[in-house]
């Protein structure tokens, strides 16, 4: 028993909301208006200190969507929303962990919820078999979460999770789904933004006001050779990024099948190449950089690459329809 890292902590959450949804459909038009109230009690308990956090908040959370089609496959979209992004108990825990020899983590007892703003505009257009689609967005971000650094001891890091200010992102995303033959279907899609952050940490012992432009690519590839065999390949990327102290380094990921139904699709073999890297691409790593006060730290994680995998499956009975399962949309799709 350590008591500097030995203790209890107990959380206990009361959410209630009352909401309610608005909506219309005419020839070419569709839209929905939408309201949600919602008073939640976070209630933190912290033993051995026997101290007890407790946050109440009140909030709106507004939405809207539209839908309007004029005509030739054109198709107008806007919308808006606002959404909470809830805290998980491990960036709640206070109690120090050590991750190993270089990093002491712990929680926030005060940290708040994320509240995320996202408007929307777009345009699609359907040309034969393809589609072509171009969003223009806008994502504020309040509260935002973030792990920052601090100097606990010589060579010991204290991370620690708290809220980072305001985030924004502000950009263009353009996608094609193509289907090129009967049998070939290639979809690519990009975004591009611009990212700013600003805040404090540590009671403003830090202040930063940080932008960068950051975008992402990718990719996907299915084709259907013959009517029991199919061939598909993604490829996802994400440049590098910002952070309050910091930056992360671009992010790569290639991955290919191919699948094989026998008896009548009762079996179905599916070979997978996951994290391609060939022996010289940066594939599954990123290098994590965070510089402060009187310390500078960088850590490339590199994970499993080049993984090959065989799936066999069998199945006795036809399902006509997969059985519905009970599910939880707390956290997930809060209106």
């Amino acid at each position: 028993m350590v008591p500097a890292f030995t203790g209890t902590t107990a959380i206990n959450s009361r959410i209630h909301s009352w909401y309610g949804q608005f909506g219309a459909v005419a020839q070419k038009l569709e839209y929905t208006l939408g309201l949600r109230y919602e008073h939640s009690v976070r209630e933190v308990l912290s033993l051995p200190r026997n101290q007890t956090y407790s946050l109440t908040l009140d909030n709106l959370f507004p939405s809207f969507n539209m839908l309007y089609k004029p005509k030739g496959g054109l198709a107008l979209r806007a919308g808006f929303s606002r959404r909470v992004q809830r805290n998980s108990n491990f960036a709640l825990n206070p109690l120090p962990e050590r991750e190993h020899s270089e990093t002491l983590e712990q929680g926030d007892l005060n940290l708040l919820p994320e509240f995320v703003n996202l408007g929307e505009l777009g345009i699609s257009k359907d040309m034969g078999r393809s589609t072509l689609l171009a969003t223009v967005y806008y994502q504020g971000v309040q509260n935002t979460i973030n792990r920052v650094n601090r100097v606990f001891a010589d060579t010991i890091l204290s991370r620690i999770f708290t809220n980072a200010g305001l985030t924004q992102r502000l950009g263009v995303e353009l996608a094609t789904d193509l289907k090129l033959t009967k049998s070939w279907k290639l979809y690519v899609g990009g975004t591009v933004y611009r990212f700013t952050q600003a805040g404090q940490l540590f009671q403003n012992e830090v202040i930063f006001d940080r932008a960068a432009w950051v975008y992402s690519v990718n990719a996907n590839s299915t084709v259907q050779i013959n009517p029991t065999l199919s061939w598909q390949a993604n490829v996802n990327y994400l440049s590098r990024r910002i952070t309050a102290q910091g930056e992360d380094s671009r992010f790569l990921i290639p991955n290919m099948s191919v699948k094989k139904s026998l008896m009548n699709n009762r079996l179905t073999i599916m070979a997978q190449w996951q994290n391609i890297g060939l022996g010289f691409l940066p594939t599954n790593e990123q290098r994590i950089t965070t510089t402060g006060k009187d310390f500078y730290t960088s850590t490339n994680y590199i994970q499993e690459k080049d993984v090959f995998l065989i799936n066999l499956s069998y199945s006795f009975r036809q399902v006509s329809k997969r059985a519905k399962l009970p599910g939880n949309e707390f956290g997930d799709k809060e209106f």
